[in-house]
């Protein structure tokens, strides 16, 4: 009798294992699955990202690097990013006109809002918007606000070699230029931000990575693991 709840009790245990290893297993698999990533060159950020739950592919095996980002995409990796994921869609003020509560994303947007983290500029008629290509000057608007909510600590705006920095919005200047201090965002080549121009999905799995990871974005009083800038609960609300 006593053998027998023994080997029971070590079957269920042998599960428990197994069903661990198979979930951890497949979270890391997830990316080496793309069948449209294996060359490009943002690879090692999407598998990063695929990796943390941060962001996932679009079915069939594909992640479509190159596609368009919207605004409800963007903001939904912003909130995973900084873990402000759990906002409270019941409370109506933290959503917008054309943002219902039982949307994938509400979630995530009406944390965000509710911690000031979406740039009022970007709002029209009390609509967000969500399905429009989002640009480059607001999701660096964004990931700045979110950050200096999560942290609170200030970067340089001083920065001079932006070409066409006079190319970006006003009330977005300050917010780009920070960011690049900061090491989350960067000019081209040519030095050019480019901030009317759309960003795909692999420089924003880029962005993501950076900021998990880039030293220049640390803040000393958050507790950093395992080389990565927000990996600690306590990063973030």
């Amino acid at each position: 009798m006593l053998k027998t709840k023994f080997n029971q009790k070590i079957s269920v245990i042998l599960i428990l294992v197994y069903m661990c290893c198979c979930r951890f297993a497949y979270v890391g698999a997830e990316a080496d699955k793309y069948t449209d990533t294996e060359n490009h060159w943002a690879k090692a950020a999407i598998e990063f990202v695929t990796e943390k739950e941060i962001m996932n592919g679009v079915g069939d095996g594909k992640f479509e690097p190159e596609r368009k980002m919207t605004r409800g995409e963007f903001l939904a990796v912003a909130a995973r990013v900084f873990r402000q994921t759990k906002g409270n869609t019941d409370d109506s003020s933290n959503l917008y006109d054309d943002i219902s509560k039982t949307q994938w994303n509400a979630p995530y947007i009406a944390a965000l809002k509710a911690n000031g983290c979406i740039p009022p500029e970007m709002i029209s008629g009390g609509k967000l918007n969500p399905e429009l290509p989002i640009i480059r000057e607001e999701a660096a608007a964004i990931i700045w606000n979110c950050f200096y909510y999560a942290y609170k600590n200030d970067h340089d705006s001083n920065i001079d070699n932006i070409v066409d920095v006079n190319d970006i919005a006003d009330w977005a200047r300050e917010s780009v230029l920070k960011t690049i201090d900061a090491k989350i965002f960067a000019g081209d080549d040519n030095n050019e931000f480019l901030p009317k121009q759309t960003i795909t999905a692999a420089e924003t799995a880029v962005i993501a990575h950076r900021l998990r990871t880039t030293d220049e974005a640390y803040v000393p009083d958050i507790p950093k693991e395992s080389g990565n800038l927000i990996e600690s609960e306590t990063a973030a609300a």
